[in-house]
């Protein structure tokens, strides 16, 4: 949205600067008045240089934003001892943290540390502070934004200088991307159900783990975490607390995740992005 909202405020300013006549503009003899060339050739790559790079621009600034925990990069991934370390303090991380983000694909669900990470965040945080971030729709957010971009900037070259009118591709591309969402929304309907399906039957030992022997340290973890909340008593085994954990990931998942769904769709944000 930030990218978005500076990009608009780049182009206005660049409208302004092209009609006091400090950016060129074209005089073709078709039209009554020169046609500039600024905007359109702006708002793509500084919409991009924003999206990629507006946290880097922001730290040069004073500005760092928010702290971020990556479990992948913020976990040793080479000196074991380091490594058991920081997940033993995985849950810590969980509890203290405000918000949870997950960059959700076809496997997330599947495996066993993502499966626990975003359980244990559900059992001491409320479902609202939980977003789940399509890796799909994302993608596919770029693509449009590129292609109508530059389909757009093409036009608008031609149109000025080899006289070609810039109606026919540009609602070509736009027919094109709007038939391109019609498969992704209903794939989209149809990875809801299927994900509802499968979490309503949920159970932890049914999960992946890449590293059988991390296998034990998780089921520590979820033990550990269900006596301190008081899901199960203090000397409850460590079965009892996975069945515990099993039931409150088969209550609060299916509901956290339908809710965070709604919005796997386009936005009227990203609509307007697009357009």
């Amino acid at each position: 949205k930030a990218a978005a909202a500076i990009t608009l405020l780049v182009l206005l300013i660049a409208a302004f600067a092209t009609a006091a006549g400090v950016l060129p503009a074209f005089d073709r003899s078709l039209d009554a008045q020169p046609v500039g060339l600024c905007c359109t050739l702006l708002s793509l790559p500084t919409f991009l240089l924003l999206f990629f790079c507006m946290r880097d621009f922001a730290g040069l600034l004073g500005y760092n934003g928010p702290t971020v925990f990556l479990d992948k990069t913020c976990i040793h991934q080479e000196d074991a001892s380091i490594q058991r370390q920081g997940i033993e303090k995985l849950g810590a991380f969980l509890s203290s943290a405000d918000e949870m983000v997950v960059l959700y694909s076809e496997v997330y669900l599947l495996r066993l540390w993502t499966v626990y990470e975003v359980a244990s965040f559900l059992v001491v945080h409320p479902i609202r502070h939980m977003k789940v971030v399509s890796v799909k729709q994302a993608k596919l957010l770029l693509t449009a934004v590129a292609s109508l971009s530059v389909t757009s900037m093409a036009a608008r070259i031609l149109w000025i200088f080899v006289h070609i009118g810039v109606e026919a591709p540009v609602l070509v591309v736009t027919m094109l991307l709007g038939l391109g969402l019609v498969p992704s929304i209903r794939a989209r309907a149809r990875e809801k159900q299927d994900i509802h399906k499968r979490l309503l039957g949920f159970t932890v030992k049914d999960c992946v783990c890449s590293v059988e022997s991390d296998r034990p340290i998780v089921y520590s973890n979820i033990a550990d975490l269900m006596r301190a909340q008081g899901f199960v008593p203090e000397d409850a085994s460590e079965e009892d607390a996975l069945q515990a954990f099993d039931e409150s990931a088969r209550t609060n998942l299916p509901f956290a995740f339908a809710a965070s769904m709604t919005r796997f769709t386009f936005s009227y944000t990203d609509t307007l992005l697009i357009g």
